[in-house]
């Protein structure tokens, strides 16, 4: 970036100072001096000489950062921040770099959670008053590879189909967990959920994401039929299945393959989560593979 744009860039940029005070000391003091070193790179949208959006990142070997993305609100709903990340993001692999980080403030994170969501990014740690007192900011992080796979349109985080919430008793969770249960009943279901992506809620005590799994079909039938069918890796004894079933002519049963541990128990009241207002399914929903609770919860393996 030439010189002749400092200015305007800490102008575009001092207009974040109520969630990143000092922002524009940071410019002048730390951005510019490593931007001339080679240490930073700045890549800028001009509209008519005007700022559109800018993407600051510096280069680390091990964990190379994002440190700023913003676009002008004049120009928003444009496309320009996508481009720009990719092209940001494009920079940084050439480097070698082995992860690629960036923070983000909860209230930033309300309004554009899912804008990382294509490209693997998961939440590693968070802190109140980071900037700002009171408020906290997410560390998101993601492999290198991941982020190479998903530009390329290698990586489908979640094959392309269906995410379902499905809250699940802790009992029950540690059971799929250690592999006593291959299958979970509900009363009631939906078929558009057939080969979804599971995201598991273990509810109260717990109050935790801990699993994922593959919904490999989901079965229709009267309970008797599907503890036939079934029996044999339902986790939980006949008594318990007839309890559940009582008063039910059909139940579901969901076959689950690819159980897997997520590498991060998420709590309820983790800050991303709270930040969506998140409140556990009495029984599943089904979102969208783009919705920013499959950002705060998944990460790509």
């Amino acid at each position: 970036m030439s010189p002749e744009w400092y200015g305007l860039v800490e102008e575009f940029l001092g207009e974040s100072d109520s969630l990143y005070p000092g922002i524009n000391e940071w410019w002048k003091r730390r951005v510019i001096p490593d931007l001339e070193s080679g240490q930073r790179f700045c890549r800028i949208v001009a509209v008519d000489g005007e700022v559109a959006a800018v993407a600051i990142a510096k280069y680390q070997k091990k964990s190379s950062k994002l440190c700023t993305l913003r676009v002008n609100p004049r120009f928003r709903r444009l496309g320009l921040g996508q481009k720009l990340l990719r092209a940001t993001l494009r920079d940084l692999l050439k480097s070698n770099t082995r992860r690629v980080h960036f923070t983000i403030s909860e209230e930033i994170f309300a309004e554009c959670g899912s804008f990382f969501t294509p490209y693997g990014f998961h939440l590693a740690h968070w802190k109140q008053g980071w900037y700002v007192r009171g408020m906290y900011e997410m560390a998101y992080s993601a492999p290198a590879a991941v982020i190479s796979d998903a530009m390329t349109g290698q990586l489908p985080l979640f094959g392309g189909n269906p995410v379902v919430l499905l809250s699940i008793r802790p009992e029950h969770a540690n059971a799929i967990e250690e592999g006593r249960k291959l299958v979970e009943f509900r009363r009631k279901f939906s078929h558009r959920a057939k080969a979804a992506t599971a995201l598991i809620y273990a509810t109260a005590p717990a109050k935790e994401f801990r699993l994922s799994a593959s919904i490999a079909d989901v079965v229709e039938g009267t309970p008797s039929g599907l503890w036939e069918q079934f029996s044999g890796v339902a986790g939980c004894t006949k008594e318990d299945f007839d309890a559940y079933f009582e008063g039910s002519q059909l139940g579901y049963a969901l076959p689950l393959s690819n159980i897997r541990k997520l590498p991060f128990a998420i709590s309820s009241t983790s800050p991303s989560l709270r930040t969506l207002n998140f409140r556990p399914p009495q029984s599943y929903s089904i979102i969208d593979m783009a919705h920013p609770i499959a950002l705060a919860v998944t990460t790509p393996q």
